[in-house]
Parts: C-alpha cells; structure tokens; sequence
C-alpha cells in the first residue's frame, strides 16, 4: 500500500509539473496590471533593470469561431506577443504576421483548423479608460478579427499558455 501510494503520488507530481512548464514555459514571474494596461516599454526597462529576458503580453479573453463548420470555443485565451516571446518557450514557433495567429492544438482540434485556414475571434473591447469609469464612452461590447492560422502551436510550444490559475 506504501509503496502504491508513493508511486502515485510521484506520478502525480510529476503529471503537474509538466503541466506547470507546459502552462507557463520559462516564466520565473509575472506582473499584471489588472483590467488595466501597461506601457509595453516597461519590459525593456524591467529586462535591462534586472538583466533578464522580459516579454510584454496583451492578455484579453474571447470567443475563437470557424465560420465554416460554425464551431468555436468560448472563453479563449487571447494573447497579444511581440518576438521576445520566443524566450520564455524553448521550442521555436512560426511568429505571426499581420492578420496571421498562433492557436494551440487544442484549440485547433475543436475548430476544425489547420496551418493556412481562415478563422474569426471575437475578443472583448478594451480602452485606455475602464468602461465602469465615469464620463467614459461605452464601447462596443467585443470586436470581430479575421484572422488567418500561420500555425498550430504543441503543448511543448506553449500552445497551452495561460497565467490563470484554472483548468
């Protein structure tokens, strides 16, 4: 009995370890502003300040649709990334370009999506002033963006990348 439950339980740990690195890549730590934004230069200056690499994220969440198979997946992780990214994962993606996006294979599986294919996601609005501020104009609830898949990013390439702390 021992014996099982210390094999289990290394396994276990071992089971949320991976999914630790899968989640969050070289990550060491995290700074967030909330419902609000940062400058993205504070990451340059942080990263010289502390002589570590340091990637600036716009973090949204939103709805990924296929308009083909009208299929999509709600409450998606939406992450804005600029090249400095690419330190924080060891395993080299495609970087999108313009109208191009990165999707997890997960994401990819659901939708029905493959490198190339064209996809919708609509992503909550987001101003430099709190929509509950007052005198602030109410924007649009969310936005559509058509986007073309450039890749499919594995589990290993942060496909799986989130710095919530949920399922």
């Amino acid at each position: 009995v021992l014996t099982g439950a210390l094999t289990a339980g290394d396994s276990i740990r071992y089971s949320l370890s991976r999914i630790l690195e899968m989640r969050l890549g070289n990550t060491q730590m995290a700074v967030s502003s909330g419902s609000g934004f940062m400058d993205a230069n504070l990451a340059a200056t942080l990263s010289q300040s502390l002589n570590v690499p340091v990637s600036p994220l716009l973090m949204l969440q939103g709805i990924g649709i296929n308009p083909d198979s009208n299929s999509r997946v709600n409450k998606a992780g939406i992450i804005g990334i600029d090249s400095s990214f690419f330190q924080i994962t060891e395993l080299p993606f495609t970087f999108p370009g313009d109208g191009e996006a990165v999707i997890g294979s997960r994401v990819a599986e659901r939708l029905g999506l493959t490198a190339g294919d064209a996809f919708l996601i609509r992503v909550e609005s987001a101003g430099l002033i709190p929509v509950n501020s007052p005198f602030a104009r109410e924007p649009a609830p969310s936005v559509a963006i058509r986007l073309n898949v450039a890749a499919i990013a594995t589990d290993e390439q942060l496909g799986l990348f989130s710095l919530s702390n949920d399922q």
